[in-house]
């Protein structure tokens, strides 16, 4: 007995949701359906917005079928609103699953994140000369153990481990070619995961007869082991952390020298050397991809690597990680560090000189809009989003659920390859 929006199936403004001018109303519908009939019932709703944490306002609306329940709202300033409605049966209690969250913009055109640290471009260097000094020659790429490559018919499918001088965890993934490929004869698209400890495995859609995949490991450890292996992994890397797991240990954060992240983008950079010696690439298509956590990885491969050729971020994480200091939701994420600009999506995003699509969730807890926008406000070259009225995590290559408001944005050609914060 899902709830739907009155226009579309997955929830609706009055306007496209990017539209919105600062001060003016944002008209939200909502409208009870059940299996695509409409029906009446009572529309309980809350609304937060950027500038006024928790709950701003909230409210129930009685409709009869076919009629909608319409929730107004507006913003002082750039930024979101977000609205969270359910569907209650005469009692006031909650019908399980009747639920639709839907988030408008105001000023996004505006939105602008915290300044860069001022030696960032030389950090990002030394971390960058990290990987361009690691001896490619050691690396090694074996086949993969016979029950994956089982699940991949006709194809190559190589486990590869490129280290690093010292004792820096190494750059490992999954390489895979249909068989009997001939040399430089495909486009590398390289794949990102999302956070987890994902990647002991190749993804099951990696296996592409019309490109050399790869897909890069966040970590740097062991593939194809069992799963008790990762558990522990987790555990230990994630062992104090403030919130969540890696990456949220606050004394790591005070140092960008520390952060978790830090040695997760060189291992992506060095993963990007090892893709580009496979013999199967062409030479000159470079696509680089990921969700959440691989949102933002494919965001700093694209933006420190001149050899990418196009990217695209679907939710991308840690945008905008200053958030709350301009009165924007945060959504989740280490709490903030001045160490941690380093590794903010958007200011990574300022470099980003090649086509570049973002996929855009309105209703992202981990991903706010507010922090999406101001992540595709900074992109310095050919760029696109899709902001899509939905609750569901997209990975790359999917369909916007049938129904869905959408607006797309598009900008052809660089305004500017650094904005003012």
């Amino acid at each position: 007995m899902p709830l739907r929006a009155a226009v579309t199936r997955g929830g609706a403004t009055a306007r496209p949701p990017l539209d919105h001018v600062v001060g003016e109303p944002v008209v939200f519908a909502f409208a009870p359906a059940e299996d695509g009939v409409p029906r009446g019932g009572r529309v309980a709703w809350t609304m937060e917005r950027d500038g006024a944490p928790g709950v701003f306002s909230n409210g129930v609306s009685v409709v009869e079928p076919g009629e909608s329940a319409f929730v107004t709202a507006s913003l002082p300033r750039p930024g979101f609103v977000r609205v969270a409605a359910v569907l209650e049966d005469e009692s006031g209690a909650r019908i399980p699953g009747a639920v639709c969250r839907l988030a408008a913009g105001a000023g996004v055109a505006d939105l602008r994140g915290d300044a860069e640290p001022d030696d960032f471009d030389a950090f990002w260097s030394r971390v960058r000369a990290e990987a361009d000094a690691a001896d490619l020659s050691k690396s090694l790429a074996v086949p993969a153990p016979d029950p994956i490559a089982a699940r991949f018919p006709g194809f190559q499918v190589r486990a590869f481990r490129a280290p690093f001088p010292g004792q820096a965890a190494p750059a490992t993934g999954w390489a895979l070619w249909r068989t009997g490929t001939p040399q430089r004869s495909l486009p590398l698209e390289v794949r990102f995961e999302d956070y987890g400890t994902g990647g002991g495995e190749p993804p099951k859609d990696a296996a592409d007869p019309d490109a050399l995949v790869v897909c890069v490991n966040a970590h740097g450890f062991e593939l194809g082991r069992d799963r008790a292996y990762y558990v522990d992994f987790m555990n230990r890397v994630s062992n104090g952390g403030n919130g969540g797991g890696y990456g949220f240990r606050n004394a790591e954060n005070d140092d960008p020298e520390t952060c978790y992240f830090r040695g997760m983008v060189a291992r992506d950079l060095l993963a990007l050397r090892f893709a580009r010696s496979l013999p199967q690439w062409d030479g000159r298509t470079l696509r680089v991809s990921g969700t959440g956590q691989g949102g933002f990885q494919a965001v700093a491969a694209a933006a420190l690597d001149p050899a990418v050729t196009s990217c695209r971020a679907d939710e991308p994480w840690l945008c905008d990680l200053a958030a709350a200091d301009f009165g924007r939701y945060g959504g989740w994420r280490p709490a903030f560090r001045p160490a941690l600009r380093y590794f903010d999506a958007a200011n990574l995003a300022a470099r980003v000189k090649c086509p570049s699509t973002v996929f855009c969730p309105a209703a992202s807890e981990r991903s706010p809009p507010s922090g999406v926008l101001v992540l595709y406000n900074r992109l310095a070259g050919p760029k696109r989003l899709m902001f899509v009225q939905t609750l569901r995590r997209f990975a790359p290559g999917d369909a916007v659920p049938p129904g869905a408001q959408t607006q797309l944005l598009e900008c052809p050609a660089p305004e500017s390859s650094r904005d003012s914060p």
